[in-house]
């Protein structure tokens, strides 16, 4: 048989049924692996579906970790004020300590008791967020709890909730405000930490709030004014600054209280017109005029006073009403009106040749203190306008350790005030020239002084410093308008123009340890070192008189040219007691060092 035929006979052979058979089972065995590669396949889809609908529900359902934030210090604190105000909104303790989470701070409850303990004396809009916020956290303190319950007054339900019902729309108050007594309770103690935890909630107790302390009202008349104005509570209080002063001088010393300095400072396009609570001034920032009213509230200036309040003309940059206001460290500068200029200055509340302003104080300038009982305007700048600080009928304010410069009438103007305190000022280049109302033109003075009085009762002037100006302090009496009881005490003046001292028509004032000489840096003479004519007036031993007229001359001058009863005595011949003179040395300001000379007080 040839190869051929064998190959043909095989392929004829390979072609048998049994064949057939075997195709077929190779078919089915594939058509089940391709089965069990999908359904393999599926299962996979069917995990990766569920593990993808796992995450996304974990995206969705639960919340992300916190994201850390980088902040200094204080942005932080600002921050957690933000938490605090959010907090007081929604009342949601998940979503406040997800967000104080942020800081990743482990002392962040102990942060927030401190700023609210803090920020607490002002009782003002942040104070009472920060002190619920702090409540919230866990502080039993009593005085947060109290500002906390004034706040919040949550309804009281027998099952532990996360959250006080029924509460008040949160909204700011005014510390001046008395709240009526009622009885609320304490809000719920919830620990915040770093991490949202599920906390327990005790068993919330019927607890009356502590009674609150009613401040002074604000006044419009002097018959409005109580016989006691009771200083800020020691508990609002965050410094204070005591004006000691030494036992000849016989006044009381006083002490000025200080609430607590605001973190965040209040930028020049967001002042309000009228604000009634604690304000920090933003730096190198220029302020529009406003207004203060309210009681135990302070305004600071930025630390290097570069904010600056300007004013307008015939208009005051600061206008104050209240007790117990503290202005401490701002920069003011007033502005004249171009009509004032030249003119001879009204000293009194009305003048017929001023019909456009009434009388002194339709001048404008720096601060106006209106009906202000207990305020002080310490440690601050003023420059430029007619007036520095005019006092408008008030009681025991204080003007301490300012400097006034470059005004075209006063530092200071007392009108028809009692028991301030002028003490420790800085008064230089004060004075103007003007046609007066004789129509002779007068090349100074024009009734300009650095520091003038009209109609004031029992009033420190003490261990200030003047300058080239006209006259340094000056009590004007004409009209009706006399003081009594001023007492001058360790004063500097250097080259007056006119009148170091000038207290006419009065009674009862007092001088000693004061220093009036020549300003020989500046070529200024002095000419008279008091004047006190139709005035009955007190000298003590120790006053330094290096004028162009002596002692003898200035009494004889006054008594000579004044129309009233002129009479000057010894000291120890005022009808009050008379301490021990202890000497005290001048203001550390730039004062000649030389011993006060003694003058011997006339008969």
């Amino acid at each position: 048989m040839t190869a051929r035929a064998r190959r043909c006979k095989i392929r004829t052979v390979s072609h048998l049924p049994l064949d057939q058979f075997q195709q077929a089972d190779l078919d089915v065995a594939k058509n089940k692996a391709r089965r069990r590669r999908v359904g393999i396949l599926a299962l996979v889809l069917l995990v990766a579906g569920l593990a993808w609908s796992f995450i996304l529900a974990q995206y969705w359902l639960v919340p992300p970790a916190p994201q850390i934030v980088q902040l200094s210090p204080a942005e932080q604190n600002d921050y957690i004020i933000m938490v605090a105000e959010a907090y007081a909104v929604d009342h949601d303790v998940p979503l406040a300590q997800q967000r104080l989470a942020r800081l990743n701070d482990p002392q962040t409850t102990q942060r927030i008791i401190a700023l609210a303990q803090e920020y607490a004396p002002q009782q003002d809009y942040i104070a009472q967020r920060l002190a619920l916020l702090a409540v919230a956290a866990g502080s039993k303190d009593k005085t947060l709890v109290a500002l906390a319950a004034t706040l919040v007054a949550p309804t009281f339900t027998p099952t532990f909730t996360p959250t006080p019902t029924n509460t008040r729309t949160p909204s700011p108050t005014v510390p001046t405000r008395t709240p009526q007594p009622t009885h609320t309770l304490v809000p719920n103690y919830v620990v915040i930490t770093n991490t949202p935890t599920e906390t327990h909630t005790p068993t919330m107790t019927y607890t009356p709030r502590p009674p609150t302390w009613t401040p002074t009202p604000i006044i419009e008349t002097e018959d409005e004014r109580p016989a006691m104005i009771m200083p800020i509570p020691i508990k609002f209080v965050s410094q204070k600054i005591s004006l000691d002063l030494p036992p000849y001088v016989n006044f009381p010393s006083a002490e000025i209280r200080l609430t607590a300095r605001p973190k965040i400072c209040t930028h020049a396009n967001q002042m309000p017109q009228v604000i009634s609570r604690t304000t920090l001034l933003c730096p190198n920032e220029t302020y529009a005029p406003f207004e203060i009213e309210g009681n135990n509230l302070t305004l600071y200036g930025d630390a290097a006073k570069t904010a600056l309040i300007q004013g307008a003309p015939r208009q005051y940059a600061l206008t104050v009403n209240g007790s117990n206001i503290v202005i401490d460290g701002v920069r003011v500068e007033g502005k004249t009106s171009d009509n004032d200029l030249n003119q001879w200055l009204c000293l009194y509340p009305r003048c017929p040749y001023t019909p456009e302003i009434g009388g002194a104080r339709g001048y404008g300038g720096g601060i106006l203190l209106k009906n202000t009982s207990n305020a002080a305007v310490l440690n601050s700048d003023f420059f430029g306008g007619t007036t520095g600080v005019y006092v408008y009928r008030g009681f025991s304010n204080k003007i301490f350790d300012n400097t006034f410069s470059d005004h075209n009438g006063w530092g200071v103007m007392l009108m028809q005030t009692r028991n301030d305190y002028i003490v420790g000022n800085h008064f230089a280049r004060i004075n103007r020239s003007c046609n007066g109302l004789d129509q002779v033109y007068h090349s100074n003075g024009c009734e300009s002084s650095a520091l003038a009085m009209t109609h004031v009762n029992n009033v420190l002037v003490h261990d200030n410093t003047c300058r080239r100006v006209s006259n340094c302090y000056y009590a004007n009496g004409d009209g009706g308008y006399g003081s009594s009881y001023i007492k001058f005490y360790n004063n500097y003046c250097a080259g007056a123009k006119n009148n170091c001292f000038e207290a006419t028509y009065g009674l009862g004032h007092e001088f000693d340890y004061n220093k009036a000489e020549a300003d020989n840096e500046f070529g200024d003479q002095c000419d008279y070192p008091f004047w006190i004519g139709g005035s009955t007036a007190y000298f003590g031993p120790n006053n330094s008189w290096n004028c162009l007229h002596d002692y003898d001359t200035s009494v004889n001058d006054s008594r000579g040219k004044s129309n009233r009863p002129t009479n000057a005595h010894a000291l120890t011949e005022r009808p009050t007691p008379t301490p021990t003179l202890t000497p005290t040395p001048f203001s550390k300001l730039a004062r000649p060092q030389e011993k006060p000379t003694q003058q011997t007080p006339a008969p």
